[in-house]
């Protein structure tokens, strides 16, 4: 994957265009589109809270 900032370093600082820079890249207009307009890379998200057996055995020593 092509990195975010060198898409949006081509773009604000050396005022390339979406058209030159999906050209060189190889990538589609809309891929460069949405990487100059994500300002923060995508975060992870989890689907479940992980378990924490041992946490849970020694949470009441912790909390005195």
């Amino acid at each position: 994957m092509v990195d975010k900032e060198m898409i949006r370093k081509l773009y604000h600082v050396q005022g390339k265009s979406i058209r030159w820079i999906a050209r060189e890249l190889g990538l589609a207009r809309q891929t460069v589109k949405k990487a100059i307009q994500d300002a923060e890379p995508p975060k992870y998200k989890l689907t479940k809270a992980r378990p924490q057996p041992i946490i849970s055995q020694i949470k009441s020593i912790v909390e005195q």
